[in-house]
């Protein structure tokens, strides 16, 4: 992707003196109602008949014109019933759209991923570009967007950043499941020393039998009806001592996977970013044959002072089920994220 056109992310002091905060508040169920600040004179377009969102069924919930250059911003809401980062709902709905993506600056929430993309499209034979920012509070995703003719694009940009840094939901959580899109559930293991950790609550949990100085858990992404299973999450803590390194610490996943018949395309891990108490951090991410299907593996290696954490995810492709993946790398990130072991 390139820089081709502006994406600022910075925030500035001070706004033009012609900003003006507005509160969308025309539509009749408050979990929908929300604030931003925009350049000002702007035409605000009547309120659609059915402003409320439900799943499945997006809905636009403020559309704003502004002259000199001509470009619209909109808010469209999305519900949602399941955990998921708004940055990769993003990209697929921009793709399902005609969309070419040009540039991405995903924020990293309490929620999830926000996303954050520029992107370009033809329409009636002429080109045109845009912003787009999603982010999720609890079972809502807003998308706000500012759209041009692609000439124009680079002067609106600097003020739509500043829309975008102002927006927010005015009831922050609705509902019973706080920031993310469903609730969870707390897996307690024992063994080999008192952990925790976090799951969404549509996954189904098992503990497995501890095996001396190695404990951990299975989560299952099932469908609705039962009837295929969409996921399987592996969590396991083990004691700095069964492995010297982490690559043997990565084969306890590993080696399990590969005597289910799991083929890999690759084992190659990359560096991550770490946060305390771990040291170091390193992640391989790679397609692979479950038998006659493909899919996609991710094993994620966390080393402590006292401990290795090693967590595996298998799942389908991306390009073969997106709401599947997009469900399964929230539940593996944030059980690796939410993870705690008593001191």
């Amino acid at each position: 992707m390139s820089r081709e056109l502006p994406h600022p992310i910075e925030v500035k002091e001070g706004l033009p003196t012609d900003v003006r905060t507005i509160e969308e508040v025309r539509g009749p169920d408050a979990a929908w109602h929300f604030r931003l600040a925009v350049r000002w004179p702007c035409d605000v377009a009547p309120l659609d008949a059915d402003p409320v969102p439900a799943l499945g069924e997006p809905k636009r919930l403020l559309l704003l014109r502004r002259d000199n250059p001509p470009h619209d911003i909109q808010v469209v809401g999305h519900f949602i019933d399941v955990e998921l980062d708004p940055h990769h709902f993003l990209e697929d709905l921009l793709r399902e759209q005609g969309r070419h993506i040009v540039s991405v600056s995903p924020i990293p929430l309490a929620s999830g991923v926000a996303g954050d993309m520029v992107a370009t499209w033809e329409h009636e034979g002429a080109a045109y570009a845009g912003r787009f920012f999603a982010s999720k509070w609890g079972t809502r995703i807003f998308v706000v967007s500012a759209q041009s003719r692609r000439d124009h694009y680079a002067r609106i940009a600097d003020d739509f950043f500043d829309t975008i840094a102002s927006f927010e939901a005015i009831e922050e959580e609705h509902g019973d499941t706080g920031p993310l899109g469903e609730l969870v559930q707390r897996v307690d293991v024992e063994q080999p020393v008192a952990w925790r950790s976090v799951v969404p609550d549509s996954w189904r949990v098992q503990l497995s039998p501890p095996e001396g100085v190695v404990a951990g858990f299975t989560a299952s992404n099932i469908d609705g009806d039962l009837s295929s299973v969409n996921g399987m999450l592996s969590v396991g803590v083990a004691k700095r001592k069964v492995a010297k390194k982490p690559r043997k610490a990565a084969r306890m996943y590993l080696d399990a996977i590969k005597f289910n018949d799991i083929d890999l395309e690759h084992q190659d891990f990359l560096d991550e970013p770490t946060r305390k108490p771990y040291r170091r951090t390193w992640c391989c991410v790679t397609n692979c044959m479950m038998g006659d299907a493909p899919g996609e593996m991710r094993c994620r290696v966390m080393m402590s002072k006292q401990f290795w954490v090693v967590a595996g995810l298998l799942g389908p492709r991306r390009a073969d089920d997106p709401v599947a993946w997009m469900r399964n790398k929230r539940a593996f990130d944030l059980a690796t994220e939410s993870l705690e072991i008593e001191p």
